[in-house]
């Protein structure tokens, strides 16, 4: 090591800590701030979360059916009002036309959390409007 390196050295040995600068100091609040929403909204997530078990409810408003071509898109509706998540929620819906016909349709939704409410489509080749239609929700998994 030469003279000159050992004063560099014995110098910068000698200075006092110089502390955090004012850039330091934000980025160190910022970075505080965004952790600690994070936690607070995994907490706030966890306490929130309901304990009833999924009430799957579906339906079909008759009235919102458009055609496109010879086809009729009837929306469907599902909705959880129970607290916790359902997982691969099935529904069936029925067709059944005035001269006794009968189409059917199945929609799978693969998540639906607690206070959900979903939006499906189901598709006819006759007209919802001109027979009865029954929707009913056929099962679901607990995740």
């Amino acid at each position: 090591m030469t003279v000159t390196e050992q004063r560099e050295t014995a110098a910068q040995q000698e200075r006092p800590d110089p502390g955090r600068t004012t850039v330091e100091w934000i980025t160190l609040g910022i970075s505080l701030l965004i952790v600690a929403t994070v936690i607070g909204l995994i907490v706030y997530a966890y306490v929130t979360r309901g304990s009833t078990p999924p009430i799957i409810d579906a339906s079909a408003p008759v009235d919102r059916v458009r055609q496109v071509q010879d086809r009729y898109y009837l929306p469907i509706e599902v909705r959880n009002s129970g607290g916790q998540t359902a997982k691969d929620v099935r529904v069936a819906i029925s067709l059944t036309t005035p001269d006794g016909r009968t189409e059917t349709a199945e929609v799978l939704i693969d998540f639906l959390a607690g206070d959900e409410t979903a939006q499906a489509t189901a598709v006819f080749t006759h007209d919802p409007r001109q027979g009865t239609v029954t929707v009913g929700v056929i099962s679901y998994l607990a995740p």
